[in-house]
């Protein structure tokens, strides 16, 4: 049977023991975090040192690398027409959200076809290297004059526009460029860029634009 002797004896040990625990040696301690930090590569601890970027700062930087890569490839554009003697027949604009080519019908069809001429493959072998390089969506349009047309393969201007996007469009894939990154579609005659009325301004209406986007053309409508 314990005496009232034994147990203050245990309750003094018990103090004891807890003033121990209480009183760490806090160099001893901060040693001790210094080897830890040292053996997981962490060698200085200062404040001050890291300055988060804000949503903003990242849209910035985000916007100009955009930019720099929509005037790279434009630049690129235009020097292959240029290589390609080309400049009278087709012409490069750079838009806020886009890159744009206009290219004369009779460089790339016959008036009233929608096979496409030798002389076409060349400039769109240049599209093909610059969309290889950067990462565009494109829309083709086909656009063509105001005189009507009515054969067994093309009803309509609507027709004819139509094939002939689809005709560049189909010469892309089969170099290798990814279906999901093109679009074509036909206008018709409804989006002229001169008079109708002279034989000058309906060539100008015959052509062909090539549309570069940062993202699909479905997504822009929707």
């Amino acid at each position: 049977m314990a005496t009232f002797a034994d147990m203050s004896t245990l309750l003094m040990t018990f103090f004891v023991l807890m003033l121990s625990f209480a009183n760490i040696d806090v160099q001893k301690f901060r040693d001790l975090l210094g080897s830890v930090q040292n053996a997981f590569g962490v060698q200085t601890h200062k404040r001050g040192q890291y300055q988060a970027v804000t949503n903003e700062q990242n849209s910035q930087q985000l916007a100009a690398v955009e930019q720099q890569q929509k005037q790279d490839m434009a630049a690129q554009l235009e020097q292959t027409m240029q290589e390609l003697q080309e400049t009278e027949n087709a012409d490069v604009s750079v838009g806020e959200n886009s890159i744009r080519i206009r290219i004369k019908g009779q460089l790339m069809f016959e008036l009233g076809k929608a096979t496409l001429l030798e002389g076409a493959y060349e400039l769109l072998d240049g599209i093909v290297t610059a969309m290889q390089n950067y990462d565009y969506y494109l829309l083709v349009e086909g656009h063509t004059d105001s005189l009507k047309i009515s054969t067994f393969c093309f009803p309509s201007n609507w027709e004819l526009s139509g094939a002939r996007a689809s005709a560049v469009v189909r010469y892309l894939i089969e170099k290798g460029i990814e279906p999901r990154r093109l679009s074509g579609i036909g206008h018709a005659y409804n989006y002229p860029i001169a008079s109708n009325k002279t034989p000058e301004g309906r060539e100008l209406n015959r052509r062909v634009e090539f549309i570069f986007t940062r993202t699909p053309f479905r997504n822009l409508i929707e």
